[in-house]
């Protein structure tokens, strides 16, 4: 029961924050602001009450920003695999689950962006 409340809670609080950081990351020009764009959201699948908490988030996101749309997709099986995979192809998401394990990993590779410029 705890551990489905912190999952509620870091999906809660960190998933706009990082959705909010690529966006502040696009450049800021009129061509930029006018359009829609669509970001690209990845993620294991989760429990049913954890999918609705999530669409609840990401509603309230785009509603606030109309201009951002965001697609989530889930990665039912072998997920690093797959998400290592596309990084190596070039295909990933712009926002994606990570395990802490995974993290140091995708580091030192120089795969993840430092948050450390959006976070006030």
């Amino acid at each position: 029961m705890v551990k489905l409340r912190l999952h509620h809670f870091l999906i809660t609080l960190l998933l706009p924050l990082l959705i909010w950081g690529c966006y502040h990351w696009l450049p800021s020009t009129p061509a930029v602001s006018d359009q829609s764009i669509t970001l690209k959201l990845s993620g294991w699948g989760a429990s049913p009450t954890e999918q609705r908490l999530l669409q609840q988030v990401l509603q309230d996101f785009e509603a606030i920003h109309p201009t951002i749309k965001v697609k989530f997709e889930v990665i039912a099986d072998q997920y690093m695999d797959v998400l290592k995979t596309r990084l190596i192809g070039d295909a990933a998401p712009d926002v994606f689950y990570l395990d802490a394990l995974e993290s140091p990993f995708l580091m030192a590779q120089d795969v993840l962006e430092p948050l450390d410029a959006y976070i006030t």
